[in-house]
């Protein structure tokens, strides 16, 4: 470091940087043993993405439709801004090709009580079959079903 910064001072040909320059290079931070032009450049690993591209960089997160919590670890690996997290949910959550092919988990059946006697607690269903209606009426003790047309 002590070196690069007697390079500054010296300038390339050996001449001595204006002292206009010389402070404000100089007072650059460094960030993860990473020398940036601005401060605020970079975060940990991640570079900050200015609001112009940003939206081309949201593409390439989500080109492979993975999901939310993919594309949330895609784009820890290099980039971020503020809001990135909120967008990639809504970008997700609105893709009319993933809406198409989500697949709805089936909820896992409720084991219901037994009944102390017949009739006692009944299921009902309202259904059509080739153009007709019918109710459907199951119950719970016996599992015995009556079907009428309506």
């Amino acid at each position: 470091m002590l070196e690069a910064k007697g390079n500054l001072q010296r300038g390339m040909a050996g001449e001595s940087l204006p002292q206009v320059c010389a402070p404000t290079i100089l007072a650059v931070p460094r960030r993860n043993n990473c020398p940036t032009r601005h401060p605020h450049e970079r975060t940990g690993d991640r570079v900050i993405i200015p609001s112009a591209l940003r939206l081309d960089v949201l593409a390439k997160i989500y080109a492979g439709h993975q999901g939310v919590q993919k594309c949330r670890e895609r784009a820890k690996s290099g980039a971020w801004w503020p809001g990135l997290s909120k967008q990639i949910e809504d970008l997700v959550r609105e893709c009319p090709t993933c809406i198409k092919t989500k697949v709805n988990r089936a909820e896992p059946m409720i084991p219901s009580k037994l009944p102390v006697r017949p009739w006692q607690k009944v299921a009902t269903d309202l259904f059509d079959w080739k153009s007709q209606e019918f109710a459907l009426v199951v119950d719970y003790f016996s599992r015995y079903c009556e079907i009428a047309v309506l």
